[in-house]
């Protein structure tokens, strides 16, 4: 084997690795962008899972608010149907 014939294997040698290393760091940077935009899309989730959860907390509170309204009112109209049945025996 002549000199310069090692010196082309070395440079192809060398020449693959760089590419290979190109590769590599290709790669990377496709596998962290793809991690960032899982991660966006995860933060994405959880926040709308936030507000839909928040959502239906308020519509539980509101619910509640309304059923007490109604049973005050209820308790109320009774209170008013004894009173008057009262007022009417004497």
């Amino acid at each position: 084997m002549s000199t310069n014939r090692l010196y082309d294997m070395m440079m192809m040698m060398m020449m693959m690795m760089m590419m290979m290393m190109m590769m590599m760091m290709m790669m990377m940077m496709m596998m962290m962008t793809m991690m960032m935009m899982m991660m966006m899309m995860m933060m994405m989730m959880m926040m709308m899972m936030m507000m839909m959860m928040m959502m239906m907390m308020m519509m539980m509170m509101m619910m509640m608010m309304m059923m007490m309204m109604m049973m005050m009112m209820m308790m109320m109209m009774m209170m008013m149907m004894v009173i008057d049945k009262v007022k009417m025996f004497p």
